[in-house]
Protein backbone atom coordinates (compact mmCIF):
# COMPACT_ATOMS: atom_id res chain seq x y z
CA UNK A 1 0.00 0.00 0.00
CA UNK A 2 1.17 3.28 -0.61
CA UNK A 3 1.09 5.91 2.09
CA UNK A 4 -0.87 8.98 0.69
CA UNK A 5 0.49 12.30 0.64
CA UNK A 6 0.04 15.30 3.62
CA UNK A 7 -2.60 16.91 3.02
CA UNK A 8 -1.42 20.19 3.77
CA UNK A 9 0.87 21.68 6.58
CA UNK A 10 -0.05 23.75 9.53
CA UNK A 11 1.76 26.70 10.53
CA UNK A 12 1.02 28.24 14.04
CA UNK A 13 2.87 31.49 14.42
CA UNK A 14 3.07 33.26 17.98
CA UNK A 15 3.34 36.66 19.07
CA UNK A 16 6.92 36.61 19.13
CA UNK A 17 7.05 35.16 15.88
CA UNK A 18 8.56 31.98 16.37
CA UNK A 19 6.60 29.38 14.25
CA UNK A 20 5.20 25.56 15.01
CA UNK A 21 4.37 22.91 11.51
CA UNK A 22 1.83 20.48 11.92
CA UNK A 23 1.50 18.07 8.97
CA UNK A 24 -1.92 17.18 8.13
CA UNK A 25 -2.00 13.77 6.93
CA UNK A 26 -4.47 11.03 6.34
CA UNK A 27 -5.46 7.91 4.76
CA UNK A 28 -8.91 9.07 3.60
CA UNK A 29 -9.90 12.00 1.51
CA UNK A 30 -10.40 15.53 3.52
CA UNK A 31 -14.18 15.95 4.16
CA UNK A 32 -16.21 18.45 5.68
CA UNK A 33 -15.37 17.52 9.13
CA UNK A 34 -11.70 18.29 8.57
CA UNK A 35 -12.58 21.64 7.22
CA UNK A 36 -14.54 22.25 10.29
CA UNK A 37 -11.67 20.98 12.56
CA UNK A 38 -9.46 23.47 10.62
CA UNK A 39 -11.72 26.32 11.79
CA UNK A 40 -11.85 25.39 15.15
CA UNK A 41 -8.18 25.08 15.17
CA UNK A 42 -8.06 28.32 13.84
CA UNK A 43 -10.45 29.61 16.34
CA UNK A 44 -8.40 28.41 19.44
CA UNK A 45 -5.27 29.76 18.42
CA UNK A 46 -6.85 32.88 17.92
CA UNK A 47 -8.02 32.83 21.57
CA UNK A 48 -4.76 32.04 22.59
CA UNK A 49 -3.31 35.15 20.96
CA UNK A 50 -1.53 32.76 17.81
CA UNK A 51 -2.06 32.65 14.06
CA UNK A 52 -2.91 29.66 12.46
CA UNK A 53 -2.78 29.26 8.53
CA UNK A 54 -2.77 26.16 5.68
CA UNK A 55 0.55 25.89 3.75
CA UNK A 56 1.03 24.01 0.21
CA UNK A 57 -3.11 22.45 0.52
CA UNK A 58 -3.55 19.66 -1.64
CA UNK A 59 -6.37 19.96 -4.52
CA UNK A 60 -9.20 18.22 -2.82
CA UNK A 61 -8.63 20.59 0.59
CA UNK A 62 -8.30 23.29 -1.31
CA UNK A 63 -11.37 22.58 -3.43
CA UNK A 64 -13.32 21.77 0.41
CA UNK A 65 -11.63 25.20 1.45
CA UNK A 66 -13.11 27.32 -1.39
CA UNK A 67 -16.49 25.54 -1.39
CA UNK A 68 -16.80 26.69 2.59
CA UNK A 69 -15.49 30.43 2.03
CA UNK A 70 -12.11 29.84 3.63
CA UNK A 71 -9.47 29.60 1.31
CA UNK A 72 -8.57 33.11 1.51
CA UNK A 73 -9.15 33.19 5.53
CA UNK A 74 -7.03 29.83 6.09
CA UNK A 75 -4.29 29.87 3.20
CA UNK A 76 -3.88 33.55 3.38
CA UNK A 77 -0.88 35.49 5.16
CA UNK A 78 -1.38 38.97 7.40
CA UNK A 79 -2.48 41.70 5.84
CA UNK A 80 -0.69 45.25 4.99
CA UNK A 81 2.41 43.55 6.49
CA UNK A 82 0.58 43.48 10.47
CA UNK A 83 1.74 41.37 13.17
CA UNK A 84 0.47 37.40 12.80
CA UNK A 85 -2.45 37.47 15.12
CA UNK A 86 -5.90 37.15 13.64
CA UNK A 87 -7.64 39.48 16.63
CA UNK A 88 -8.70 42.70 16.02
CA UNK A 89 -6.67 45.97 17.99
CA UNK A 90 -8.48 46.44 20.78
CA UNK A 91 -9.71 42.99 21.50
CA UNK A 92 -9.12 41.66 25.03
CA UNK A 93 -8.23 37.90 24.97
CA UNK A 94 -9.84 37.58 28.10
CA UNK A 95 -13.07 38.47 26.47
CA UNK A 96 -14.11 35.44 24.63
CA UNK A 97 -17.74 34.12 23.16
CA UNK A 98 -19.38 31.41 25.08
Amino acid sequence: MVAKPPLARLVFIAPDGSRAVVILAGSRDPDLAVVDTLSRLRLAACRCGRWMHVENAAGPLTELLELAGLLGEMCGKPEDGKDPVCIQEGMDLRDQIA
